[in-house]
């Protein structure tokens, strides 16, 4: 996730598109301001854990996004189930679904759980140039709440927006 090209929200601040606008934080500060945006999904088979991802909060009303791949197998009737675990420790096991990979084929998926989360990313129309700092925050390898930087490597504008990053992502990171 990269957190300068989305602005982060939480109540009383806002985040503004134009680049001036932009505050700047370090690493210890962006962590400690946005890790309560940062959801870890656990899924499991049977009750075991089989593997992990992270999701992130898009609105104050509970409305998560993650990678489709990391859910989708919760998502079917069986075995399956997902469990949520917020910054702050508690776990949540009931999620709605709402749209997943949309037409052109993208591995995304918006899930709405039941609580209003204490800070939340907001997508903006800011684009951050190749060369700036980005950070992470996710659970590479099942490891809670990490962090990593890296740069933007490039921005590539064809049939849709994709950011190019060098920061490390390793599995468990996906969402």
């Amino acid at each position: 996730i990269s957190l300068l090209a989305l602005g982060v929200q939480t109540p009383g601040t806002s985040i503004a598109a134009e680049k001036t606008a932009l505050p700047t934080f370090s690493a210890e500060e962006l962590f400690k301001r946005y890790k309560p945006a940062v959801v870890k999904i656990t899924l499991k088979q049977q009750q075991v854990p089989i593997g992990t991802g992270t999701g992130f909060f898009v609105s104050d009303d509970g409305l998560l996004v993650t990678n489709f791949h990391v859910v989708k197998n919760a998502m079917r009737t069986g075995s399956f189930t997902a469990e949520f675990t917020l910054a702050d420790g508690r776990v949540l096991k009931n999620f709605l679904v709402g749209p997943c990979r949309d037409e052109r084929g993208l591995d995304l998926c918006v899930l709405k759980l039941a609580i209003k989360p204490t800070a939340w990313f907001n997508p903006t129309s800011y684009r951050p140039a190749p060369g700036e700092t980005v950070y992470v925050i996710g659970h590479p390898q099942g490891l809670d709440f990490s962090i990593t930087n890296g740069i933007v490597s490039a921005l590539r504008e064809e049939d849709i927006s994709e950011l190019q990053i060098s920061a490390a992502i390793s599995p468990g990171n996906s969402g």
